[in-house]
């Protein structure tokens, strides 16, 4: 899993790039956890 972070709209969001259960997601996340 990759996590990496972006200013959207003057905010840090956190987008979680990996495989879960087998599947290819993309998580976005307003914090780190």
């Amino acid at each position: 899993m990759k996590i990496k972070h972006r200013l959207h709209n003057g905010e840090t969001r956190y987008i979680i790039d990996g495989k879960i259960n087998g599947k290819r997601r993309r998580e976005q996340f307003d914090t780190k956890r």
